[in-house]
């Protein structure tokens, strides 16, 4: 597992937030960001910060 850092949106607004989220991949990392945030909001792709 590796610790990745996104930019989402929260709340359907221009609210951003970085939120950091454990995955193996950053696609992984951007998919369970999609399912909880929903589809669009994942604003920056994760990348890998540890």
């Amino acid at each position: 597992m590796k610790m990745f850092q996104a930019t989402v949106r929260r709340g359907g607004g221009c609210h951003l937030e970085k939120i950091e989220v454990m995955a193996t991949t950053a696609i992984e990392a951007k998919n369970n960001l999609e399912m909880e945030f929903g589809d669009g909001n994942v604003v920056y792709f994760p990348k890998e910060i540890r």
